[in-house]
């Protein structure tokens, strides 16, 4: 550094021109500095509650000159509320300001200010106070409640008022030093966000040793987390993917474990059919992933003999599960079915007691079954769907882009139960609005089948099951929708964000519905599993559509003795029907025809009319407020009043004083 430097007015290199840009002191540390001409420097230190800080301001240069002073103002953080103070010193020599009784932890600020220009050093001290552990408020929070052996917990510890950088030590208990990979103990480093965060991850021992509370400790906070014994004997259950296949297909089966290490290989045996009959012999091993689950696939050989259906079994780990193999090995039977036409342009297919094969188009096809749902045996298969007669197997039907099948006892089973099919639709809707339980009422289920197929819109459904579900309130709403997603009940803080897009119109009630359903067809297992089972439902008549009410008038305001002309707009009424209005806010003799009711007659566009004319009633009441409703629209509509006070005398009339107040004779 040399002396000619200083002369230059744009020697400052700190950006600390402000309370928000303070720089952050080390205690004890000097920091060097310089000033900018007519600069102001701004610093804070960290200091606990009951300290005492001290600043020393320490000139470098004498260029910021001899008659120059260098003003101390002391700033202070929320923390610390209640300190003041300013101080004056020469700049030839170092000047402390303090000490500074700090009430609380929190920042302490100091704003240093210069007519000239130079080098100084900075300098925070801090005596006393609270211990370390008590020099902020610490929280944790974890990723989760529990965790299983050889499994990851994260443990976020926040606070506030500590620079980046700061570190935090913490210690682990409830559990042994062998139950984490790691030590029990460790420092963590805070953000810039004031968030520091520690990762456990849980040893797989293989001991038995029971389920273990973990405690978490930093900084005089603590959190406990469930550690599950995953120590514990394997266990296996086996599901068929479907209930038959053909030959020359492929039969899956799914193995699903618990307690077992992924990678784990598990053999399995096939029983039910020969060697000949598929393909890599009657064992093999299946391999699980990191859930736990496999798959096991069969193919089956299309040998050309005609043997009859056969029942193929796979076991695994003690579980077993079966599928039916159809014997193809004969002529298919495809018969030209009698077709009609459906509400929705598709084709409608009469099937006979016959085995048939039952091709669709490309648009939405229905089957007319001879049979009663509970004599029908439906199966998902490789290329459709099957329908057995229970009384005569080889009464099966087979279907291909085929969407439903009416049965002949009022009962249907949908196919389109995808989220975009009018059966997934109704499930989802029915599922986060009702409960997954609302899908074991068929009656319900085919009301919301019949109103879609029907042409009314997905939102208009939405809008009438809404207006059913007692629902009223948008925490009401939200709950139910958090509860029947989740399968739990929501905190304030969860559904708080969701209430308040409601109650401030960031999103519709039937949005919200719309893409909790949505949600739901990725999560629940009852919506997962339409795909493999279809949907039942009873065949039931379609839902009316949701009528709307919108009122406007044609001014805002009317004055005592005028005419008003008030619209009521409607959506899905029939021209003529007439819809009842009532009036409030106003007294029946207020109006000319002295009635507080009426109704409007809405025309084939839904838009009805009326007039009301509001009487000059030479009474002084002050402006009123006329309020008309009509279905769920209201409308207000001001009322001026236009009636004089006192206007003339007479004998014994007007507000008399003797000499007749308003022009008027006074009264005796």
């Amino acid at each position: 550094m040399t002396s000619s430097s200083l002369y230059l007015e744009d020697r400052e290199t700190e950006s600390n021109d402000s309370f928000d840009t303070a720089n952050l002191l080390s205690p004890g540390v000097p920091l060097t500095a310089y000033f900018g001409f007519r600069d102001e420097d701004y610093y804070k230190v960290a200091a606990p509650r009951g300290s005492e800080v001290t600043f020393t301001f320490k000139p470098i240069d004498t260029y910021i000159g001899n008659t120059r002073q260098v003003l101390f103002n002391e700033y202070v953080s929320e923390a610390t509320d209640g300190l003041s103070g300013l101080g004056w010193w020469g700049v030839h020599q170092p000047s402390n300001f303090g000490p500074l009784y700090t009430p609380s932890s929190g920042m302490v600020y100091v704003k240093l200010s210069s007519n000239g220009y130079g080098a100084y050093q900075i300098t925070a001290s801090i005596n006393g106070g609270a211990a370390a552990g008590e020099f902020s408020q610490y929280s944790l929070s974890s990723s989760s409640s529990s965790v299983d052996e050889g499994g990851t917990v994260s443990i976020k510890i926040a606070t506030r008022d500590l620079a980046s950088g700061t570190s935090i030590p913490y210690k682990i208990s409830g559990v042994s030093a062998a139950d984490v990979e790691g030590n029990l103990s460790g420092i963590s480093v805070f953000d810039a966000s004031g968030f520091a965060t520690v990762e456990l991850t849980l040893s797989n021992d293989v001991f038995m040793e029971g389920d273990e509370t973990l405690t978490f400790e930093a900084g005089g906070a603590s959190i406990t987390i469930l550690v599950n014994d995953t120590s514990k004997s394997a266990t296996y259950s086996l599901t068929n993917n479907w209930d038959s296949v053909d030959e020359g297909s492929t039969a899956s089966f799914t193995l699903t474990t618990k307690y077992l290490a992924a990678g784990t290989a598990v053999p399995y045996t096939l029983s039910g059919v020969s060697a000949a009959d598929v393909l890599g012999g009657l064992s093999g091993t299946a391999v699980v992933n990191s859930s736990g689950v496999a798959t096991i696939s069969v193919t089956l050989l299309n040998d050309n003999l005609t043997e009859g259906n056969e029942t193929l079994t796979v076991t695994a780990g003690g579980a077993s599960a079966s599928t039916t193999v159809n014997d193809t090995s004969k002529k298919t039977i495809v018969t030209d079915v009698p077709t009609l036409v459906n509400v929705r342009g598709g084709k409608v297919f009469l099937s006979s007691t016959n085995p048939e094969e039952i091709v669709g188009t490309n648009k939405f096809d229905t089957v007319s079954s001879n049979l009663a749902s509970h004599k029908a045996r439906i199966t998902k298969t490789s290329l459709g769907w099957s329908i057995q007669n229970n009384d005569d197997t080889q009464d099966t039907d087979t279907l291909v882009a085929v969407e439903r099948v009416d049965f002949s006892n009022g009962q249907s089973h949908a196919f389109d139960v995808g989220t975009n099919g009018n059966a997934g639709k109704t499930a989802k809707m029915l599922t986060v609005l009702f409960g997954p339980q609302a899908l074991n009422n068929p009656q319900y289920v085919g009301i919301g089948i019949a109103t879609l197929d029907h042409g009314q819109t997905y939102q208009e459904l939405i809008t009438t099951a809404l207006s059913v579900s007692g629902l009223a309130s948008s925490d009401q709403l939200v709950s139910a929708l958090y509860r029947n997603l989740t399968g739990y009940e929501g905190t304030a803080f969860q559904k708080k964000l969701y209430i308040d897009m409601l109650d401030s119109g960031a999103i519709t009630s039937e949005r919200l519905i719309e893409l909790a359903g949505d949600a739901a067809m990725q999560i629940q297992t009852n919506l997962i599993n339409l795909a493999d089972t279809g949907l039942a439902y009873k065949q039931s008549l379609p839902l009316p559509k949701p009528v709307s009410y919108e009122l406007s008038s044609s001014a805002p305001s009317i004055d005592e003795g005028g005419i008003i002309s008030i619209s009521l707009l409607t959506k899905n009424l029939s021209a003529g029907t007439s819809v009842a209005y009532t009036v409030s806010g106003i007294s029946a003799d207020d109006l000319a025809n002295a009635s507080l009711s009426g109704n409007f007659v809405v025309d084939g566009s839904g838009l009805g009319q009326i007039a009301l004319s509001v009487r000059a009633d030479q009474q002084t009441e002050g402006p009123e407020t006329l309020t008309l409703t009509a279905g769920t629209a209201s409308i207000a509509v001001s009322i001026n009043d236009v009636s004089l006070v006192g206007v003339s005398g007479g004998e014994g009339g007007g507000f008399g004083d003797g000499a007749g107040f308003g022009g008027g004779g006074g009264g005796d």
